[in-house]
């Protein structure tokens, strides 16, 4: 059976709803408030009702929020750029289209509940280990997502029994970010007649990365102490958006796509490539390597962007950090990122993290024309720290093997023998089906585990499953 948009189905069953939208409210803009602070103010504390009814009674965030969105962020900037009277215009049209969202995200939710009565039997029931290894991750985390399309890495547990509770909570400051790496995760695994399983997990988790998108196109931003946060939430996100325009070919993803991929490029260090907040001066190869990706999977989907200074000051980067031995570095030649003393037991030697993200980097930038020498020395010293599970010793790095898994696909006998060690330590180590609420999951006992806690672990792995085949 051919391949068939289901997200598009979806888009095609929801088309009525949103040429009535259009048509809303155009001539009816609301109050005349008499500050931009009181428009403010009042928009915002609708804004946030209307997410609490949503939320409780289990509706997805349609449309007409996100158009409600976009009027708020319009004000925004023209309150920043002094445009006074644009920016009460757009905050009265945000005032009025936030209303419409309930009966909106009522009628969104009914069309795409639809497509669970045509469901297929559980695709766990058949083919090889590995693929029944990813859609029990995939069915750990549709259980385990917020009824608006979050991911909650903190608080997911309380989808559990109150007397089978999962541990492995993460940092809430990573929501954005993980719930972009769980979209991606069912967008990898993808959709046909047969298995369109996840097209309402997707869709709900798509429209909820879309409402944490600021009035500067910035995904998941923060206080400035917190910029670390900024450049994995935003990347992850952007990546997310411009998979789903390319599986769907839906144009509304669009808009946003563009300002997450402008503000990408105006958040560059000069003559280098990214680090964490928009005005460091210095870059690292992961944030680099996040940024670089956003914007070709951008490109890739039709979004015009002048990347030449980008891929310049990156190469430039990257060089930098990149030993003879094909070995690179976070931001010291040849050394990852094992600063923070909690980290400390997960040895540097144990970890190729950078040296892999570095070769997805440098395969983007050069394409067929890659230094095909250098590449096969980055990737054997990568096969000299193969995936081994081992929570005594520190060897576990989730991060690594997921880029690992990247960009060892560039060479198929590199990536066969990076395989057979990725299945042994994933596939032994995943919660088998019977074992209560972790069944499907793995623990996050990894590097990073703390940061994304078990959502993320089973989202990375889930994906470096996905593309290791």
């Amino acid at each position: 059976m051919a391949e068939t948009d289901i997200l598009g189905d979806m888009r095609r069953r929801i088309a009525l709803t949103l040429l009535l939208f259009a048509g809303a409210g155009a001539t009816d803009e609301g109050p005349k408030f008499d500050s931009l602070k009181e428009a403010q103010a009042t928009v915002l504390q609708d804004r946030a009702k209307i997410l609490q009814r949503l939320e409780e009674e289990r509706l997805l965030v349609p449309e007409a929020f996100l158009a409600a969105e976009e009027k708020r962020h319009e004000a925004r900037r023209a309150w920043r750029d002094d445009r006074y009277d644009e920016a009460r215009a757009a905050y009265r049209k945000a005032w009025k289209l936030y209303p419409l969202s309930l009966g909106r995200a009522q009628q969104e939710y009914t069309a795409l509940t639809a497509l669970r009565e045509k469901r297929p039997p559980d695709p766990r029931l058949s083919g090889f280990r590995e693929k029944r290894a990813v859609h029990s991750a995939l069915e750990w985390l549709a259980r385990h997502q917020d009824s608006l399309g979050r991911w909650d890495c903190a608080g997911f547990m309380k989808h559990d029994p109150k007397d089978d509770r999962c541990d492995g909570a993460g940092n809430k400051a990573y929501d954005v970010g993980v719930t972009a790496l769980v979209v991606l995760a069912f967008l990898e695994a993808g959709f046909t007649d047969r298995d369109n399983h996840y097209a309402l997990e997707v869709y709900k988790g798509l429209q909820w990365l879309r409402t944490q998108q600021d009035e500067q196109g910035m995904f998941g931003g923060g206080k400035p102490s917190a910029w670390v946060y900024y450049i994995y939430n935003h990347t992850a996100a952007t990546l997310a958006l411009a998979k789903a325009c390319s599986l769907t070919k839906d144009e509304r993803f669009k808009p946003s796509l563009q300002r997450a991929l402008d503000y990408i490029l105006r958040a560059r260090a000069p003559n280098k490539g990214w680090r964490y907040a928009p005005d460091d001066v210095e870059a690292d190869t992961s944030a680099t390597t996040w940024c670089y990706r956003a914007l070709v999977a951008g490109q890739e989907v039709g979004i015009e962007l002048e990347l030449d200074a980008a891929a310049a000051g990156s190469r430039a980067w990257l060089e930098s950090m990149t030993l003879t031995d094909g070995r690179i570095g976070y931001m010291e030649p040849g050394r990852i990122n094992r600063y923070q003393e909690e980290k400390r037991r997960f040895a540097e030697d144990r970890s190729r993290a950078m040296t892999a993200a570095g070769t997805v980097l440098r395969l983007l930038l050069d394409g067929k024309k890659h230094d095909k020498k250098l590449v096969q020395k980055s990737l054997d010293r990568c096969l000299e720290r193969p995936p081994t599970w081992n929570p005594d010793d520190g060897s576990i790095d989730m991060y690594y093997w997921y880029y690992g898994t990247l960009a060892c696909l560039v060479d198929k006998k590199r990536a066969r023998k990076w395989k057979k060690p990725l299945h042994q330590a994933l596939l032994k180590n995943q919660h088998a089906p019977g074992s209560g609420a972790r069944a499907g999951s793995w623990d996050p006992v990894g590097v990073w585990g703390a940061e994304g806690g078990r959502v993320y672990a089973t989202a990375i792995l889930a994906l470096a499953l996905l593309h290791a085949g």
